[in-house]
């Protein structure tokens, strides 16, 4: 099926973070106007793992696609920002409808950004950071209608971090987790009420990149990450009442670029990169006791992915394959 697209307005990648082998930073190159919606070197569409089924489903994003992030938007998927193939960036907003599979550019970022944090803030969708050439320190939103604006500024330019919203009696608030500029590490935690100014509400126990986060309760679990030099198997907790961090756990091997979410009061994580190979597992954290059990495994080996919980499942947006960026979209759902 074609799905039409709009071509993005782009800019060089430069110094985000480690860049996939797979990914050239070669600058601006063209977008194709149509793209079908077959999923971009996916393995079989279904598979029914242990306590979950994993599917690829048959809509795609209109090019392969890396360290976006995506939103819920009703029964649709809206997807912001990313990293091309050609290691490009893009400002690109494509609204995704999974059952009419359809996947068209909408609007554009105001500042187009990939490794950025993203969070919703009741209907507002926050773009936080992110890069651009250098890190940035926006506070942007990303609307289901195409529109975007920037709302705000973090204290200092931040990019490979990782976003989450909090709900607590009623009072949505952002927090915004590890990511840093030129290299260095960022280990303040930040939260946003309004979308507009943050404030520091705790230190993490290791500073960490491209760590897959999620929240339960009250507190914030980050998983994985890459340190200075190495990615980093700890599981960490901030406490947003104390602002107290504290390292829980450890997964099987160190584990960077993964997606997370909750999921039947576990916390799923699925694919990232061990050792800069990207991975199929899909391992499940139990928040009670932090003991680490194989739940099953990807179509294909992933990382990068940007995702979002639709419809009580959670959606898989792009990422990074053993081959380069795919446009597939992987859908989880309790088996």
């Amino acid at each position: 099926m074609v799905v039409p697209w709009i071509v993005a307005s782009v800019v060089a990648l430069a110094g985000c973070g480690p860049v996939p082998p797979s990914v050239s930073p070669t600058g601006v190159s063209p977008l194709p106007t149509t793209s079908t919606s077959a999923a971009v070197g996916a393995s079989p569409p279904s598979s029914a793992t242990g306590s979950i089924s994993v599917t690829t489903l048959p809509v795609a994003l209109p090019v392969p696609l890396s360290r976006a992030v995506a939103f819920a938007a009703g029964s649709e998927i809206l997807v912001c920002g990313g990293l091309l193939g050609s290691g490009a960036t893009t400002s690109a907003i494509v609204r995704i409808d999974p059952a009419g599979e359809s996947a068209i550019r909408v609007g554009s970022l105001a500042v187009g950004v990939h490794d950025a944090a993203g969070a919703s803030l009741g209907d507002l969708n926050l773009v936080i950071g992110g890069g651009r050439g250098l890190a940035v320190t926006t506070i942007q939103t990303c609307q289901p209608d195409g529109s975007a604006t920037v709302t705000g500024h973090l204290p200092a330019p931040r990019a490979d971090a990782s976003g989450v919203g909090v709900i607590d009696a009623g009072s949505p608030e952002v927090v915004v987790v590890g990511g840093g500029d030129a290299g260095v590490l960022e280990p303040a935690v930040l939260a946003t009420s309004d979308g507009s100014a943050t404030s520091r509400i705790a230190t993490l126990a290791v500073g960490v990149r491209y760590a897959a986060i999620v929240a339960i309760g009250r507190s914030v679990v980050v998983i994985g990450g890459f340190r200075t030099s190495a990615d980093t198997a700890d599981i960490q907790t901030i406490d947003l009442d104390t602002g107290r961090t504290r390292i829980v756990g450890r997964l099987p091997a160190p584990l960077a670029h993964a997606a997370a979410f909750a999921m039947d009061g576990r916390i799923v994580v699925a694919g990232g990169t061990v050792g800069g190979t990207a991975q199929r597992a899909i391992w499940a954290i139990d928040p009670s006791t932090w003991a680490v059990s194989r739940l099953g495994d990807l179509p294909v080996a992933l990382s990068d992915m940007a995702v979002v919980s639709l419809d009580g499942s959670a959606d898989l947006v792009g990422g990074v394959g053993v081959d380069g960026p795919v446009s597939s979209i992987v859908e989880i759902r309790p088996g």
